[in-house]
């Protein structure tokens, strides 16, 4: 399935932060969202195992309407007990339900590893070994339009800069929302938000990064993917966010890009699509399709 958001607008650029950021501003920027496979999105034709516990994979788990938990393995660890503690808070609607949503993410990400160090060509910063970070509310400057306005990541994980005025490198944008989130034509106001406060978080990245590559005596990067998902509830969606030079010019000149910005976004391979963003990670067979696709995710950070 593949949105495509046209460059027929009716009103100009505006300096905005980005959590005001709306499908308009998708437009705007002419972006085109593609829902692919995992082969697609991956370039792999299955998923890893999960790195968690056995524990974590197959105890059941209640929802959070019924009175009390349910595990199937009754000695836990504090780190699984922590899991199934915030799963349970992150599934429960209410006003509540954004932070809960936040503690379960950041809490999965350290489960799962995603702050192991990870030295690649891609990140040379890491070849010492330094361990990555998450940070909860990172601020990322957003050069928007002449003007400098902000897009707050819920959460981000980065590689400190040893160096203060170098910048951080940033890894991974996340993104809370509550379990209303839908990925169909019909996308309700809270989905094509969350969307576009992501794409314009990862705009921000990309200046960032930018900006400590010249004060480094860096050449700026051209293009760069930016990996972020938004945690609907307890059910990732994955997206895999092109940046390029020429799109940024525009949104800091005010300018509709002549060319299309590709997003990709991961189709969950789940028995019941229609309701895994509502069930989570509750049943067991969606929370090992759901913890598979974040560990195959862990190899694109």
């Amino acid at each position: 399935m593949t949105l495509t958001h046209t460059r027929n607008v009716v009103h100009p650029h505006i300096a905005k932060s980005g959590s005001a950021w709306t499908d308009a501003d998708l437009r705007l920027c002419n972006v085109n969202i593609v829902d692919v496979d995992i082969a697609s999105f991956f370039g792999i034709q299955e998923l890893p195992t999960p790195s968690v516990s056995p524990a974590v994979l197959n105890s059941k788990v209640s929802y959070p309407q019924q009175p009390q938990p349910s595990y199937t393995h009754t000695a836990l660890t504090n780190e699984e007990r922590l899991f199934f503690h915030y799963l349970q808070a992150a599934m429960d609607p209410g006003p509540d339900q954004d932070a809960a949503v936040v503690d379960f993410t950041l809490h999965l990400l350290h489960l799962l590893g995603f702050t192991q160090p990870n030295p690649s060509k891609q990140h040379p910063e890491e070849a010492g070994g330094e361990r990555r970070v998450l940070r909860r509310n990172y601020d990322l400057p957003l050069f928007m339009c002449g003007r400098t306005v902000h897009a707050i990541a819920d959460i981000c994980l980065l590689v400190p800069s040893a160096r203060m005025h170098h910048g951080d490198t940033v890894l991974l944008l996340a993104k809370a929302s509550p379990t209303t989130i839908t990925t169909s034509s019909a996308s309700s106001t809270s989905a094509s938000a969350a969307e576009a406060q992501l794409f314009a978080q990862a705009i921000a990245a990309f200046q960032c990064q930018n900006r400590a590559r010249r004060r480094a005596h860096l050449a700026p990067v051209e293009t760069q993917v930016v990996p972020a998902f938004i945690m609907a509830g307890t059910a990732p969606v994955l997206y895999k966010i092109e940046i390029t030079a020429g799109l940024v010019e525009c949104v800091q000149t005010a300018q509709v890009p002549p060319k299309v910005t590709s997003v990709l976004r991961l189709e969950l391979p789940v028995e019941r699509p229609e309701a895994a963003r509502m069930e989570g990670m509750a049943p067991l067979d969606n929370r090992k399709v759901m913890l598979a696709c974040l560990e195959a995710f862990k190899a694109l950070v």
